[in-house]
């Protein structure tokens, strides 16, 4: 979250920069095109009256100020919009990263505990790893012996009903 804070608290000051060195000149330029802002301007700079060039900064300031400022909300309102929604993207992704990571060290312990278990229990059989494997390992070939043989089987018994079926055809024929 750090990393999203400082990336969009440089793009508020690049708003803020902007705001000041390019908008508020040219919208300065805007208030003083007014001729009667303009008229009252050069009366109040003219004029010695300290109270008078008070009153116009008080009551222009602030209206002034005011515009400043909806300017820079207007501009910095889709940079928050923004940041609210990748922050919340990223909290709900994060959160579903820990649930994942919650589940799988769940099934991994689940896993580790029944392999415990098996490896006991084998023990307590007195049943070594090494016999375990060795075991399998001639069962996995008495399988596929077996599988062989009755693949060969089939074959030899295929090949005497189509030779009874021959002599079938050939008994017929006579």
């Amino acid at each position: 979250m750090a990393l999203v804070d400082s990336y969009f608290t440089v793009r508020r000051e690049r708003v803020d920069k902007y705001v000041t060195e390019e908008w508020v000149p040219e919208f300065a330029e805007q208030v003083f095109s007014n001729t009667e802002i303009a008229a009252v301007w050069d009366k109040v700079v003219r004029s010695d009256n300290k109270a008078e060039r008070l009153e116009f900064i008080v009551e222009l300031g602030p209206e002034l100020q005011s515009r400043i400022n909806m300017k820079r909300l207007e501009l910095v309102k889709p940079l928050d919009d923004a940041e609210r929604i990748i922050k919340r993207e990223l909290n709900t992704n994060y959160e579903q990263a820990r649930s994942i990571n919650n589940s799988v060290t769940s099934f991994l312990v689940s896993t580790s505990k029944v392999t415990e278990n098996r490896n006991r229990y084998l023990e307590m059989m007195g049943v070594k790893d090494e016999k375990v494997s060795e075991i399998l390992t001639k069962v996995d070939s008495a399988v596929e012996k077996l599988v062989n043989k009755s693949e060969k089987l089939m074959s030899k018994e295929d090949q005497v009903k189509k030779y009874l079926k021959k002599f079938e055809e050939l008994k017929t024929k006579f």
